[in-house]
């Protein structure tokens, strides 16, 4: 995994919905990264701070709705459908589990 993409989703890794396999991935890195791990920790911190001092804003029943259907729209070429254990979910490229060479 590259540092870039651990940067883009460390985020979803904080908020556990990322695959199993992915997560793995993720953490994988950042033991063996030190900067990520730093990165990582930090984000952890920041948010627990938000959390702790601003109030959760209420969504629009139909803000998910909307955003969903803009996001499929615009990244539709680069998403791959796939089902899991735990439903259906659109893979990225880059967020698919690398093949382990010997």
């Amino acid at each position: 995994m590259e540092c870039e993409d651990f940067e883009a989703m460390s985020d979803l890794l904080l908020e556990d919905v990322l695959s199993e396999a992915l997560r793995h991935r993720m953490e994988k890195h950042a033991l063996l990264c030190a900067r990520c791990a730093h990165n990582l920790h930090t984000l952890q911190q920041v948010r627990a701070m938000l959390q702790e001092y601003v109030a959760t804003a209420e969504m629009p029943p139909s803000f998910r709705e909307r955003t969903q259907a803009r996001l499929q729209q615009t990244f539709a070429p680069s998403l791959h459908y796939s089902h899991s254990e735990n439903g259906s979910q659109y893979l990225l490229p880059f967020a698919e589990p690398e093949q382990e060479t010997q």
